[in-house]
């Protein structure tokens, strides 16, 4: 199996929904807590790599054009599921 056929696979989407669940938990604890600013700055490069390791998967063209749109995707599902998050704690 390679890069292309693996982004597609039901245990690589559920194992980025959970990236992404840990992620809106690590944001939330920062929101939430005193940490210092290198820490942060660490937590949220931290979050940034793993968002981003499909890209760094790929080897052809096609994978990269797929890692390319998940990236996206997840980007955009972190962001909104921060902001009901922090709409619904209020």
């Amino acid at each position: 199996m390679n890069w292309q056929e693996f982004f597609k696979t039901d245990e690589f989407k559920a194992y980025r929904q959970s990236e992404l669940k840990a992620g809106i938990g690590v944001v939330d604890d920062l929101l939430k807590g005193s940490q210092s600013k290198e820490y942060v700055n660490g937590a949220m490069k931290m979050l940034n790599a793993i968002l981003l390791v499909p890209k760094g998967l790929a080897t052809t063209k096609k994978a990269s054009e797929d890692a390319e749109r998940i990236v996206a995707t997840d980007f955009v599902t972190l962001k909104t599921d921060l902001l009901k998050k922090a709409l619904r704690e209020e």
